[in-house]
């Protein structure tokens, strides 16, 4: 079994992230965008659902943050040529992978922080409820960067990576249960999005604020979807060019 490299991903992390946030602090505000605007809209629609709207910001925030990087993956690769540049080095994709994610996590740290007291202030979740919603946010982290990987490996232009990245990113917290109770939607259509990490995270997490009964079922979907996506991102995706 290989061993992490982790003054890479601890020196990769703190480059492209640490520096990129005080360089450019501005760009953090754009997380922000959507989240703020659709929370705006369900407190202007029904008081009730507004709960929903700050919990699911932060799902929002964290899907984003991995989606967003395969913009990061395919520039990196086709304009700055690093990942050739890694291959003949002793970093592996996982390194890489993991470098990034957390390079990206430090960058979008203020953001996910507003959230963080924006769920407490307005009482949505617990001190003890929010020590689980972030495990989980970090599980959705991980998987959404392997998907992230995975689909940015088979994209051959720059230019294909940001479209690919804005649609999956709108589809993946908009069609899930991110900012409504999962409740109002069918079974069988609650089985299907699924498939998509976002839902079962949504899902546990409305549960763990108690704005739902609690499934911990999901999180059966959500491993499976992590495995999955990790092997396919180191063993099947592109590493190397051809």
């Amino acid at each position: 079994m290989r061993i992490l490299n982790l003054k890479f991903i601890i020196a990769f992390a703190m480059f492209y992230g640490y520096t990129y946030l005080k360089r450019g602090f501005v760009y953090v505000f754009s997380y922000l965008a959507e989240p703020l605007a659709l929370m705006f809209l369900l407190y202007m629609i029904n008081h009730r659902y507004l709960p929903y709207g700050v919990l699911g910001g932060l799902v929002t925030m964290i899907m984003g943050i991995s989606i967003n990087s395969i913009g990061d993956y395919v520039y990196l690769r086709n304009e700055i040529k690093l990942q050739d540049l890694l291959v003949a080095s002793q970093v592996g994709p996982t390194d890489y992978i993991l470098g990034l994610t957390f390079a990206n996590l430090i960058f979008s740290s203020p953001g996910i922080l507003g959230y963080i007291v924006l769920n407490l202030a307005l009482r949505v979740v617990n001190v003890v409820s929010l020590v689980f919603v972030i495990l989980l946010s970090l599980l959705l982290l991980f998987t959404g960067s392997f998907l992230a990987f995975m689909i940015a490996s088979f994209i051959p232009q720059t230019r294909y990576s940001w479209g690919v990245a804005t649609i999956l990113f709108i589809a993946f917290t908009i069609l899930p249960p991110v900012y409504y109770p999962y409740t109002l939607l069918p079974s069988n259509v609650i089985y299907a999005l699924s498939m998509i990490p976002t839902t079962p995270t949504s899902i546990i997490a409305q549960g763990l604020a108690g704005l739902q009964e609690l499934n911990i079922k999901y999180l059966i979907p959500l491993f499976v979807e992590f495995i999955v996506f990790y092997l396919i991102s180191v063993k099947v995706s592109r590493w190397r060019s051809k």
